[in-house]
């Protein structure tokens, strides 16, 4: 019985602490929707976004940085960028309510925009939200394999990630082993192979791997 008071104490704890976190979000979102109380803004392209110190810097190591610092942003509450400012507005969305929407619109693939949203997480230094773009990335890399623009994506992510980072590369290289017989019968695959040296060797780290583990299973049946 004193099991089953704690259980439901700690059921109605976690539930207190969700609706919390959820009043807090969508207090911060409402903030942001309405510019109340904003004393930063961020200057892309011909959109600006005005936005709190306070909440960019809990989440930014490149604002927290740059606000404790005498840069000349810090000075004039200001800053100009020059990222594609859809991406920027789905990160600003993210430290709003650790969720961002789409800003692409359905004419590019989802997996290109977690690519963009990848390497400004990593530029701006907010590791949660690389964490979340990764776990989005790996879900719609099992579904958009068969995409015409997948090989549109793997150009993407050799050209924008670091090679310090290589954990959409890898996450892309699995998936394409994993698919191998189908999509080297697609040209445009076969260019993206040719044109990213990096993936290539990926794609053949892994079919080696792959064949090394079957062989170690084969041997492994058979000693039985």
């Amino acid at each position: 019985m004193a099991n089953a008071i704690v259980s439901d104490k700690d059921k109605l704890g976690k539930m207190n602490q969700s609706n919390s976190e959820y009043t807090l979000s969508e207090s911060l979102k409402s903030f942001y929707t309405s510019s109340k109380f904003t004393d930063f803004t961020i200057q892309v392209a011909d959109k600006s976004f005005r936005v709190h110190k306070i909440v960019i810097c809990s989440h930014s190591e490149y604002f927290l940085r740059m606000l404790n610092g005498e840069w000349k942003e810090t000075a004039e509450d200001v800053i100009t960028l020059k990222d594609d400012p859809r991406t920027i507005e789905a990160m600003i969305n993210f430290m709003y309510g650790f969720d961002y929407t789409n800003s692409y619109g359905g004419h590019i693939s989802p997996m290109i925009v977690f690519a963009k949203l990848y390497a400004a997480a990593e530029f701006y230094g907010i590791p949660v939200l690389k964490e979340q773009v990764k776990t989005k990335f790996t879900a719609a890399a099992r579904t958009d394999w068969d995409r015409d623009d997948f090989p549109g994506i793997i150009r993407e992510i050799s050209t924008t990630t670091l090679p310090t980072d290589p954990t959409l590369r890898t996450i892309l290289a699995v998936t394409a082993t994993e698919h191998i017989t189908l999509l080297l019968q697609k040209d445009e695959f076969m260019h993206a192979l040719e044109r990213c040296g990096d993936f290539a060797a990926d794609v053949v780290r892994c079919l080696v791997q792959n064949q090394s583990s079957e062989r170690k299973e084969h041997l492994y049946r058979d000693s039985w």
